[in-house]
């Protein structure tokens, strides 16, 4: 559990899963409190999953050789930076948006859990967590 104060950013994003969270929800600790509604759940989901879709193909490209592994591993490359820069854009949504650095933390968090489940799979660990660590950056610095 996470005392009241520390920092969540002194711990290594692996471990925000297993660290009391709530404390993020708080309101009086938001910078905009009129933005403290949460995004949609299906929203976050479609943030997740097209990051493990782009990395899954990065997982079909290192089992192949070739032109079509480098064209692959290219193409899921692209799609991963794409995935990973949509997370953090405010362009306009239907919906009001909690602050930034908030979101990006929690799909932070559930791609560290996801790789926390995926441990035996190198390549889908490895890059779940290379992506929580880089959306965990992107959240220090909004």
């Amino acid at each position: 559990m996470i005392g009241p104060d520390d920092d969540l950013k002194t711990f290594p994003p692996w471990a925000w899963p297993y660290i009391n969270v709530a404390k993020l929800a708080d309101v009086s600790r938001v910078r905009d409190p009129g933005a403290s509604v949460q995004t949609p759940e299906t929203a976050i989901n479609a943030h997740v999953s097209a990051i493990i879709s782009a990395l899954t193909v990065r997982k079909v490209a290192a089992n192949l050789s070739g032109d079509l592994a480098k064209q692959l591993d290219a193409s899921a490359s692209k799609a991963l930076s794409v995935a990973i820069d949509d997370c953090g854009t405010t362009g306009k949504k239907p919906w009001p948006r909690p602050p930034k650095h908030i979101q990006l933390m929690e799909i932070a968090s559930r791609l560290a859990v996801a790789a926390a489940e995926l441990e035996g799979d190198k390549v889908l660990n490895s890059g779940l967590q290379e992506a929580a660590n880089t959306l965990a950056r992107q959240a220090e610095q909004a």
